[in-house]
């Protein structure tokens, strides 16, 4: 199915006002990577069919104020995709890219938890949301880690459109990050609100054992529950 064209005027009902994760590409048809990125995302809306959009700006020079909305947006080279979700701009790819990468960076905000990498994004997925937040630091490394999420992911669901869920990975992107948030190990569970943390949890919830066996799954959902009802 072809991508999606839509108006100016269309852009807030059809990416912004429904809040779900899609992927908008920016082109302008005197740009030639613009054109040959088109055929891109016409595949990538046969994987994930209304989902993916794409905008005419009226020329390639934006820096002269053609299009406020793709300035709004951080957009200052044609071509360019945004990957929306709850209404505002979560990731962007610039220039010509692939099927790939595209449908990768739509799936990412398609899942029950999103992925933080670096301050930058901590900022505007924790920090600046107008929703309680729930991160789950966690460290592939850590078995404890490991076992709590399916427990988060749980909660992810059962609070979509109340509150956020983010993990953030131990990695040399998230090292400072984790160390300024107090996570100085893992797994930690903290909750934010108004852009400060209210809740945290550190180490396991219940045994590792019992979460690893399904056992315990429900009593930690139930508890994990808990801290993030109290900010509601």
């Amino acid at each position: 199915m072809a991508c999606e064209m839509i108006s100016l005027e269309d852009f807030r009902d059809r990416v912004i006002n429904p809040r779900e994760a899609s992927v908008v590409a920016f082109t302008a048809k005197s740009c030639e990577a613009s054109q040959q990125l088109l055929p891109i995302m016409d595949e990538v809306s046969d994987r994930f069919d209304g989902r993916v959009f794409a905008v005419t700006i009226a020329t390639a020079s934006i820096e002269a104020g053609a299009s406020r909305l793709a300035a709004r947006y951080g957009v200052h080279r044609l071509p360019a995709v945004i990957a929306f979700s709850d209404g505002r701009p979560k990731d962007l790819i610039g220039g010509l890219s692939s099927v790939e990468d595209i449908g990768e960076m739509l799936e990412r905000q398609m899942r029950p938890v999103r992925e933080v990498i670096g301050s930058r994004n901590f900022k505007a997925e924790v920090l600046d949301s107008k929703q309680p937040v729930l991160v789950h630091f966690s460290s592939a490394s850590c078995g404890a880690s490991e076992s709590l999420i399916p427990v988060v992911d749980e909660v992810a669901k059962n609070f979509r459109g109340k509150a956020t869920v983010v993990r953030v990975e131990l990695s040399p992107f998230n090292a400072g990050l984790m160390e300024t948030h107090g996570a100085i190990r893992t797994p930690m569970l903290a909750a934010f609100e108004d852009g400060k943390m209210q809740d945290s949890i550190m180490g396991t919830i219940v045994d590792t054992k019992r979460l690893e066996a399904g056992d315990g799954t429900r009593e930690a959902v139930d508890h994990v529950s808990e801290m993030l009802e109290r900010l509601l």
